[in-house]
């Protein structure tokens, strides 16, 4: 009997943490020209890249500053800074066109907010998706692949 316990119990277990990767994460970008957001969308709505600046580097003021630092020190002139490099945010590239919808019904969002405060590392990063309000009205939700940090 216990056996059996164990069993049933490390199947729901499995069970609840397939379905939980097979999620979408759909990101809502409510304003594309936010500066929390980066966003590059080709003329003919083909492809499209967003950078989504991590927590405490929403401002350009900060990011300008940053940078400059990064600069110097390559330029061998020593300046304090921290030994990691600074990664400002995450990096998304869509390069297949997007879906066009009208309404939000029965879609799950994560708010920019959310996103930037927590980012779910945990799940699957494969169904990750972008929308945003399209000028012409409705959304356009564009799925995108997260790039790597250098």
């Amino acid at each position: 009997m216990p056996k059996l316990k164990l069993i049933i119990g490390l199947f729901c277990f499995l069970t609840s943490n397939i379905i939980v990767a097979q999620i979408d994460r759909n990101i809502f970008i409510n304003d594309l020209d936010s500066e929390e957001v980066d966003v590059s969308i080709t003329d003919d709505n083909k492809r499209a890249a967003f950078y989504i600046y991590n927590q405490g580097f929403e401002k350009k003021s900060l990011r300008d500053s940053i940078s400059k630092i990064e600069s110097r020190q390559r330029k061998g002139i020593k300046y304090p800074s921290p030994k990691k490099k600074v990664y400002k945010g995450v990096s998304f590239i869509a390069l297949n066109p997007p879906e066009k919808l009208n309404s939000l019904d029965d879609i799950v969002l994560i708010s920019l907010e959310d996103y930037r405060k927590h980012q779910f590392k945990g799940t699957n990063s494969r169904n990750t998706y972008i929308i945003h309000p399209c000028k012409n009205g409705g959304f356009l939700k564009w799925k995108v692949t997260i790039l790597p940090n250098k």
